[in-house]
């Protein structure tokens, strides 16, 4: 079975689904596809989503699993995926490029099943990059390393954002933010751990670059590496409890600021530093702390 239209593809609500589609396409509607309270399982073929006026692929409530392994892009003021509310079910993106020039990027609220991202994604401009938020915690896997989030034109808010929910999230892609936003934001994680694979290149002014604040039992790794400036922003804002490890050459110049609060607080800064400066290549910081500074 194949669908191709000018307008939405699929709008669904409350009943359950079975099935399987070769291709869907869509170029125009609201959203390309949408369901509401759905429950079942159903492929959905190859093809391509693109020209919604809304949300292009929108998932909102039920327990509904999909796999899509077409192409799905973005160019207007919404998003590229929404799931919101799902309580269980897989959600598989595979093959195909996800882009969007605009828009929300990815948002997930309350999101509790497991969203699997294996294509490239291209997230470029608009308001955010990917966000996992409202006691979402379900798994979210976005494994290409050749994903990027603002490579071309990065997001004004915040780039990558993870708040209030106890997700585990991995990303392997590269994050660009030159706005004054943050290019990473962990805020209010009870548990979960989220792990960023890619390089995070950012130049925040006087925004946070990375923030973390408030994550007491949630663990944060950075893998890929982080080149950080600021001017009255911090570089790196790490409170509130969890565990952070950073590993690989990590750079930051002229803000260096790293916080710990536990049952101590240390606090390092230098407001005047215009060469460049290695960030630690391991911290850790919660109720232990093990640190190893090597500076050029």
């Amino acid at each position: 079975m194949t669908i191709n239209t000018n307008g939405a593809a699929l709008n669904l609500s409350t009943g359950a689904v079975a099935g399987n589609f070769t291709s869907i396409t869509s170029t125009g509607g609201t959203n390309a596809i949408h369901f509401l309270n759905v429950t079942g399982s159903i492929d959905l073929g190859t093809g391509s989503l693109s020209g919604a006026s809304g949300t292009t692929f929108d998932i909102a409530g039920g327990t509904v699993s999909t796999t899509y392994s077409g192409n799905i892009s973005q160019g207007n003021n919404g998003a590229l995926v929404s799931v919101a509310g799902h309580t269980t079910g897989t959600l598989l993106f595979q093959t195909g490029v996800l882009s969007s020039t605009n828009g929300n990027g990815l948002i997930f609220d309350n999101a509790d099943g497991t969203y699997n991202f294996t294509g490239k994604l291209t997230l470029d401009g608009g308001s955010n990059g990917i966000t996992v938020q409202d006691g979402s915690s379900g798994t979210f896997s976005f494994t290409s390393a050749t994903s990027s989030i603002g490579a071309t034109t990065t997001p004004t808010g915040l780039a990558f954002s993870v708040d209030g929910s106890n997700a585990n999230v991995t990303y392997n892609g590269t994050i660009q933010q030159t706005h004054a936003a943050a290019v990473v934001s962990v805020t209010n994680e009870t548990g979960g751990t989220v792990a960023l694979g890619g390089a995070i290149t950012a130049n925040t002014s006087t925004a946070n670059a990375i923030n973390l604040t408030g994550n007491s039992g949630a663990t944060i790794n950075f893998t890929g590496g982080l080149n950080l400036t600021t001017t009255s922003g911090t570089g790196f804002n790490a409170t509130g409890g969890g565990t952070v490890n950073a590993t690989q050459n990590n750079t930051l110049d002229r803000q260096y600021h790293l916080q710990h609060h536990g049952d101590g607080v240390e606090h390092r800064q230098h407001h005047h530093w215009c060469e460049r400066r290695h960030l630690p290549q391991y911290f850790r910081h919660g109720f232990e702390r093990q640190r190893r500074h090597r500076a050029r």
